[in-house]
């Protein structure tokens, strides 16, 4: 079994989206959530934008949920649940085989295997094979591209930082917090996997600053009730344009944007988290854990106690 190198805090706000093209439409669906307390919220600043100014530069905003280096138990082919995640893995030996959409990829010693969200993938171990690998996100719109497979070239400057993260754990065992170089170093680690994604692999995002600063607001409030009219009155527009704006730009509406966020939170939450489903229904928004049991199975064809299930036996 892998032991844990990081865990996430339970406090930090967490990444934006991810989608399964054939559940997308059901998800634009206008079926509203029951009802919600809302709780207090400071007023939003009011944003501003002239058309001819830039388009600002989407920085990714990486969170490390996960990393770890330990042993593969020899098992059968066995799905993979789909993850709202990104995951990397590099392999000591050859012995590990990942199967997505026909393709057969080794896990290879020279080589880091980029999985990217929502993709579904078929894993098989041959042989124990002792292994590094990082769960993480990276904000929008990073986290949009999916169902896909990367094998990446190990350059002399990440096959150090891994080593380094791999000794690292070797000697401490389980590890829960890094001092500030440990963690440049995984990030560094991250930076690099996202540079080495083709170019042309990434989808093509146009936002106004205005749909920006109302996605980054979503992303921080993510357990707060949030209505079309408040978020239209952020960015200064009336409500029917900030929803053709927000659609257009997104290309989803901005409430299934919204429940998407949330959704990809509580899938990070019930991998790399004990808490419960009650517990998750309320930190992500949800009136009650049925609900959020409908909305997730409906996005990601599994209840949220078999995707835990699945993802422990994993």
């Amino acid at each position: 079994m892998c032991n844990t190198l990081l865990h996430e805090d339970p406090k930090w706000t967490e990444i934006p989206s991810l989608t399964i093209q054939d559940r997308n439409d059901r998800m634009n669906s206008t079926e509203r959530e029951p009802n919600r307390s809302r709780p207090p919220r400071p007023p939003a600043e009011v944003i501003r934008w002239d058309p001819q100014d830039p388009l600002p530069l989407a920085l990714p905003h990486v969170r490390v949920h996960a990393a770890g280096y330990g042993r593969t138990d020899v098992a059968k082919s066995a799905a993979a649940p789909i993850r709202p995640i990104w995951r990397a893995w590099w392999g000591s030996a050859r012995g590990v085989i990942i199967r997505h959409e026909g393709r057969q990829i080794p896990l290879r010693p020279d080589r880091v295997l980029v999985i990217s969200p929502g993709t579904p993938i078929t894993r098989q171990v041959t042989r124990a094979v002792d292994h590094l690998w990082v769960h993480f996100s990276a904000g929008h719109p990073y986290d949009r591209l999916e169902g896909r497979v990367f094998q990446q070239p190990i350059d002399p400057d990440t096959r150090a930082r891994s080593a380094h993260l791999a000794a690292l754990l070797e000697r401490r065992g389980r590890v829960t917090a890094f001092d500030y170089r440990d963690a440049i170093h995984l990030h560094a680690v991250v930076a690099d996997i996202l540079l080495h994604v083709p170019r042309t692999a990434w989808p093509i995002v146009h936002h106004d600053p205005r749909i920006w600063t109302v996605i980054r607001f979503m992303e921080q409030h993510r357990g707060t009730p949030l209505a079309n009219d408040e978020l239209a009155g952020m960015a200064g527009m009336s409500t029917s344009v900030f929803i053709r704006t927000f659609s257009r730009q997104t290309r989803q509406p901005p409430q299934a944007f919204w429940q998407t966020l949330r959704l990809q939170r509580a899938g990070i939450l019930l991998h790399h988290s004990n808490r419960t489903l009650p517990e998750i229904a309320e930190e992500c928004g949800f009136c009650n854990r049925y609900y959020l049991s409908k909305c997730f199975k409906r996005r990601y064809g599994i209840s949220p106690v078999a995707f835990r299930r699945a993802g422990a036996q994993a």
